[in-house]
């Protein structure tokens, strides 16, 4: 129970002294979070965004952090008095170790194990991981500086600013707006010097991520969002020409192993204002006059409406598609109606939208 003592009180150098002994007893000279990243205790480990650190801390050996390398332990969490050994560490998929006890059907990371037994805040469990392995948040001035101009991204959809100047733009996203602001908060914690095209910092993110960040449970409801988003200059999807190559063959191993037809989209954002968003208002007013609903918004109708050059920034990995033009059935679909609206209007003399 020492271990556990220490983190009750948050006690940083009795911990490292009890761990530096288990990893002496062990032979345990290093701990391998991955395989860039190896904990020393003679150094410190520096890390360059809160992505990286947080990814660093679960994936410490919880069991040594916690002085429990038995099978099945009695449970150490305060409010179960537990007489039956019923609690063990066991592995996600990603190899994050959990605390796992049946008899309260409590699971706990790293992190939120270390709030429960010292009753501390998650930044207090947080610095107290940190300062007992010796891990350093060092971040450059570019790299704040990208974090804050996603924030003032996120903060000026909201200014009278955005929705005077851009008044279709902004009834255009209106009912979307929230997950855009969710996405640029999000990878604020992703924004790395090392991960850049063109002085702006590159993010990687799969469909299923964002669906938990923007709360939607709908994958076409998302696709329709990032569809919207693109068209409109707000999210620029990156031309796998410019994508770095350990990144770019990390997205290609991704689609490989789930079976994907195209890749994961890489992302990137412009500097909101009046230079990003120009042509942007233009944009949603050919898509008003046209009543494009989100859910007709295709690439076949971007590439009719737009051209090629604006279907190709839609969707990159359709450049082959869009170079070839419309499908046949679509075009087919589109005579059949273009007859029937001719042969309604001369027998009629008009058309209503429903009868379309």
């Amino acid at each position: 129970m020492e271990n556990i003592d220490a983190i009750k009180s948050l006690n940083v150098d009795r911990l490292r002294v009890l761990i530096g002994k288990l990893k002496t007893n062990t032979d345990r000279r290093r701990l391998l979070i991955s395989s860039l990243l190896v904990l020393h205790f003679s150094s410190p480990t520096i890390v360059k965004s809160e992505k990286d650190l947080y990814t660093f801390i679960n994936h410490i050996d919880l069991g040594e952090y916690l002085g429990i390398f038995d099978n099945t332990v009695n449970c150490i969490l305060p409010d179960h008095q537990d007489n039956t050994p019923s609690a063990h560490i066991y592995y996600t998929d990603d190899g994050t170790p959990i605390y796992k006890c049946f008899g309260c059907n409590s699971a706990r990371t790293i992190t939120t194990i270390t709030e429960e037994l010292a009753n501390c805040t998650h930044s207090e469990a947080i610095n107290f991981i940190k300062n007992v392995y010796d891990i350093e948040l060092v971040q450059s001035d570019w790299t704040l500086q990208q974090k804050q101009l996603l924030i003032d991204c996120a903060n000026y959809l909201d200014t009278t600013d955005f929705k005077e100047t851009f008044p279709e733009l902004n009834k255009m996203i209106r009912t979307r707006k929230l997950h855009l602001q969710k996405m640029l908060i999000h990878f604020t914690q992703y924004v790395n010097e090392d991960l850049q095209v063109d002085g702006k910092p590159l993010f990687f993110a799969s469909y299923n991520t964002l669906m938990d960040v923007c709360e939607i449970k709908d994958k076409t409801r998302l696709s329709q969002s990032i569809i919207l988003f693109t068209l409109l200059n707000m999210l620029d999807k990156v031309q796998l020409s410019e994508i770095p190559t350990d990144e770019l063959n990390k997205a290609k191993h991704i689609s490989a192993k789930y079976g994907f037809k195209k890749l994961t989209n890489f992302y990137q954002f412009g500097e909101y204002g009046f230079k990003q968003f120009k042509d942007s208002e233009k944009i949603a007013i050919t898509m008003k006059e046209n009543n494009i609903s989100l859910k007709g918004l295709s690439r076949e109708y971007v590439l009719r409406t737009f051209g090629t050059e604006i279907a190709d920034k839609t969707f990159p990995q359709y450049k082959y598609e869009n170079k070839k033009g419309t499908s046949h059935k679509s075009d087919k679909a589109t005579l059949k109606i273009a007859d029937k609206v001719l042969e309604t209007i001369e027998n009629r003399g008009y058309i209503l939208e429903k009868d379309i």
